[in-house]
Order: C-alpha cells, then sequence, then structure tokens
C-alpha cells in the first residue's frame, strides 16, 4: 500500500537524478577544483587541537598597562605608553604550585595564588590558596591550607576576605598572622546554611558563580547574603565514579537542597559587616512584589554605588516583578524602581551607576516596530527621567565602560538586522551611535564576530575578532585609531587551515510566523 507507492516515488527520483547526472555529464565540463591538493579534516586534528588558535591572554593593571604570561611561564608587565615589557613576576614563583592561578592585590605588592582546585558544582570549588608577597619573596598559607570555597583581596590595600566551610573570614594583615582571621560569621553549615557562597541553586540557576560577597570600594564594609536551606526538599541523585575503577562498581548516592513547583525556595537574607567596628547589620528589605509566600522572593544581584550606598536588584518567584533597592551603611533601604513583565519573565540586571550615584544605565527591552529589542536606557535617578540612547533592530548584550567625562558608552551587542554577528559599539549621552569594528577588516573579510576589553579608565582596549577567520588580537587607543598594536595573528594556523579542505557555510533566514 503506502509504502510501496513511497518506494516506487523513491526509486523514480533515483532514476530520474541518475538521468539528469549522465545527460548532464556529456554536455557540462567539470569545472577545475583549487582544492585538490588539499586534505581533509580528520578526528584526530580535533582531538590532538591540532587547529586551536591563541587569544588575548592579559589582565589589565592599570589604564596603560597589563599583565601577561609568556612562554617560558613568566609574568610579563606590558606599558602601552611605552610600548615594552619587563618581567614582573618569574615562573619559578609557582613551580611548586602546579596549575596553579594568581590574582593581584590593588597595590600590587601580594598575589593570592590558587591551586589545588576541585570542582563542587558548576562555578562552584574548593581550592588551596597561599600568598606571596612580591618583595620579600616570602610565601603565606592561607586557612592552614585547608580547602576553601572562596578567597579574593580587597578593593583597596591587601586585606583578604575568604569563606571556609561556609562562613567568612576576614585577614587584615597576614604577613602578621593568618591563623587568626576575625570571624565574619559564624552560622553557616555545609549544605544547609550558606554564608557569602550561594546554595546549588542560586549558584546554577541565579548568580552564575560561586560568590555572594561584595567589598565596599574603600574596603571597610563586606556585604553578603546568606542561604538558609533548612526547608528546602533533598534531592538524590547518583554518582557512578571513575570508569573501570574496582572501587566505583557501584553508585553512591549524593543529595542536595533542589527547590521544584510549589516547594519551598532558600530563605534569602543580606547582611553588612563593619570591618573596622566589628558589627553586622540586616538589611530591612521592603518590597511591592506580588508573592503567594512571604519572603519567597529571589535575590539577582547587588552592587556597591559608592562607599556609603548599596543596590540590590530582587524578583519574585514566578520573575514577572522586580525591584530595585537602595539602601545605607545602617541597614535601612527604599526602593529606587520597580519593573513588571506581563508577557514573560524579566532579565534582572543590576544598573551601572554613575560615579556620584545619581545616574544609572541599564539594558531594558524597548520598542522597535513589532517587537522589541535589549537596549541602553539612562536614567536620571532624582527625577526618574529616561533617556533611551541605542536603537535598530539589534540587542545589546552588555556594557564595556562608561566614560562619563566624555559622555561615552561602550558597548557590545549583535549587528543591525544580523542577529549571527556581534559588533562592539560607543554611543554618546545624545544617543549618536559609532559601531567601532563593523569596518574591521581581516584577511579581506569584514570582521562577523567582535568583542573587546578596555583597560581601567577605558583609554585603550583591546579588540578581539573570532570570524569568519581565524582569532586576531590587536590592542589600539581608544582616542587615537592609529595607535594600534597587533598582539596575536595565529599566523601557523591560517598557514596549517590553508593546506585543508574548508566547509562551505551557508547562512539562511527562516521565517518563524
Amino acid at each position: 500500500g503506502n509504502n510501496m507507492m513511497s518506494w516506487a516515488r523513491k526509486a523514480s527520483f533515483f532514476f530520474w537524478a541518475l538521468c539528469w547526472t549522465c545527460d548532464s555529464r556529456s554536455f557540462k565540463e567539470a569545472e577545475p577544483r583549487d582544492d585538490v591538493t588539499k586534505t581533509v579534516f580528520e578526528l584526530d586534528d580535533y582531538l590532538n587541537g591540532t587547529f586551536s588558535s591563541s587569544t588575548w591572554n592579559g589582565t589589565w593593571l592599570s589604564d596603560t598597562e597589563f599583565l601577561y604570561k609568556n612562554t617560558e611561564g613568566d609574568i610579563l608587565k606590558y606599558d602601552l605608553e611605552l610600548k615594552e615589557s619587563e618581567v614582573f613576576l618569574e615562573a619559578s614563583v609557582l613551580t611548586n604550585y602546579s596549575g596553579a592561578s594568581f590574582t593581584l592585590s590593588e597595590d600590587q605588592a601580594f598575589i593570592l595564588i590558587r591551586y589545588n582546585v576541585s570542582s563542587v558544582f558548576r562555578h562552584s570549588t574548593t581550592s588551596l590558596f597561599t600568598v606571596y608577597d612580591i618583595s620579600n619573596q616570602t610565601y603565606y598559607d592561607i586557612a592552614d591550607l585547608k580547602p576553601i570555597q572562596l578567597a579574593t583581596f580587597a578593593p583597596t590595600g591587601h586585606g583578604l576576605v575568604y569563606v571556609y566551610e561556609n562562613n567568612i573570614y576576614y585577614l587584615e594583615d597576614f604577613a602578621v598572622d593568618t591563623s587568626n582571621p576575625i570571624i565574619v560569621t559564624n552560622i553557616g553549615e555545609p549544605g544547609v546554611i550558606y554564608c557569602g557562597v550561594p546554595d546549588w541553586v542560586y549558584e546554577e540557576e541565579v548568580f552564575g558563580s560561586g560568590s555572594a560577597l561584595w567589598m565596599s570600594p574603600n574596603a571597610t564594609h563586606i556585604a553578603y547574603a546568606t542561604f538558609q536551606d533548612e526547608n528546602v526538599t533533598d534531592f538524590t541523585y547518583y554518582l557512578y565514579g571513575t570508569p573501570g575503577s574496582l572501587d566505583s562498581q557501584y553508585p553512591t548516592e549524593a543529595t542536595i537542597k533542589y527547590p521544584k513547583v510549589g516547594t519551598t525556595n532558600p530563605l534569602v537574607i543580606v547582611y553588612l559587616y563593619d570591618i573596622n567596628a566589628n558589627t553586622t547589620v540586616e538589611f530591612q528589605l521592603p518590597s511591592s512584589i506580588d508573592n503567594k509566600e512571604t519572603n519567597d522572593y529571589v535575590l539577582y544581584d547587588l552592587s556597591w554605588v559608592s562607599n556609603t550606598e548599596i543596590a540590590m536588584i530582587s524578583t519574585n518567584r514566578i520573575q514577572n516583578e522586580s525591584i530595585i533597592i537602595r539602601c545605607t551603611l545602617d541597614g535601612l533601604c527604599e526602593e529606587e524602581e520597580s519593573y513588571t513583565e506581563e508577557n514573560g519573565w524579566l532579565d534582572a540586571k543590576i544598573p551601572k551607576y554613575s560615579k556620584d550615584g545619581t545616574q544609572k544605565l541599564e539594558i531594558l527591552p524597548q520598542p522597535e516596530g513589532d517587537d522589541r529589542y535589549y537596549h541602553i536606557v539612562l536614567t536620571d535617578i532624582t527625577t526618574k527621567n529616561k533617556t533611551r540612547l541605542t536603537h535598530g533592530k539589534k540587542r545589546v548584550t552588555s556594557l564595556y565602560g562608561w566614560d562619563e567625562d566624555r559622555g561615552l558608552i561602550y558597548y557590545v551587542g549583535s549587528a543591525e538586522d544580523i542577529p549571527s554577528q556581534q559588533q562592539v559599539y560607543v554611543v554618546n549621552t545624545s544617543g549618536e551611535e559609532t559601531c567601532l569594528t563593523c569596518e574591521w577588516v581581516v584577511d579581506d573579510d569584514k570582521c562577523e564576530y567582535a568583542a573587546a576589553s578596555f583597560s581601567t579608565s577605558l583609554s585603550y582596549h583591546v579588540r578581539v575578532c573570532s570570524g569568519p577567520n581565524p582569532i586576531y588580537v590587536q590592542l589600539e587607543n581608544t582616542h587615537n585609531a592609529s595607535d594600534v598594536l597587533i598582539w596575536q595573528e595565529n599566523l601557523s594556523l591560517r598557514e596549517k587551515l590553508a593546506a585543508k579542505v574548508l566547509p562551505v557555510i551557508k547562512k539562511l533566514t527562516v521565517p518563524i510566523n
């Protein structure tokens, strides 16, 4: 019946295609191919990383300097004004710390070495930490080399805050004593109460990181969130161990707190610790958010507006209402602005505030034709007056920086009417936009996927082009386009690709309504 008809149609089509091919060959001469001497890609090329590329490997140190690692493993400091580099840290400093990474203190006197990293969940880890005094060439082990969940230098000086077994500790001067830190919290309990680090659901679904503490710019206060999971339902899953290991013949069970629909969420409370006074206050969070259950809100982010003010953004459980609140050091808070979404859910993000805290930049859905696109909106907090700065059928993805003196905002987003492309832009506070990378030509092709990284005061930036050709990196003076430094060309990769048969790339536009 139907199967026979289907087979007959297929056979007929095959016969027609075969005849067409024969007929074509009898009248049309084959076109010469330019890839007859080229080879195809093999699985080992992928598995061995034969065609992997190098990209920007620097970390901004100041407005004109950055650190990077050379092929010998030394850490060098590059000065963009002098166009020269010098050894900042010899590779031997990290010789005994296999696979180590490090961060530099604000005063550039110490480095925090992180090593023996073990993953917990997607973003959370435990690690060992050691501080190295650059001038004295002395090492200081943190927390007696116990596995620490989080450690970070203070924004100024070289104080150190860390989290061990869900409690927060602070070291004012590790050169004096690392074994007696200031105990910021003592209520933490592994698997139940988290201080300064998120529980599983907040790490995975909200923050996308393993940190839930924020130090003030002047390093006098620590804001932190606690996540109380006592009433969150347990979820049990299997761990299958190492393939081929006799110890892993049978799976073991693991349990996490996993809230599902209609069950209790973690209770989140935000506190502020005063380092000098050794006191803690709880933020009293006002809310106009409609929730079926008391305190059933979701904390999305927190940011220091100044040394004396904090901003927080939270949503209701179904995430169609959100609120931004501003809090002072005494723990008092008031609502700054609220948002609602009738046709879905909100993408709750903390705004970028001006230095004096009177203005803010946000990426909000804005009408564009029959649709809405995410664009930059500038708000005067006192008058509530909003000014839309960017326009077009494109999406602003994130902000790179705000040059308040020049009235310029640098950002990255999709290309106009081409969502597959990404470009770097600048817009002034009058709404005049310029694409910085749309005409950037690499290997005779315009760059279709660009990104950037700016120095601390935006005087210089790194441009990275990731397609359609291999990665290409250059550094550029933001205010002088002729001041350019080519950083990475991936020449060897380009040579290897020239000997390969490359795939044909087709871009299709598919109507969805």
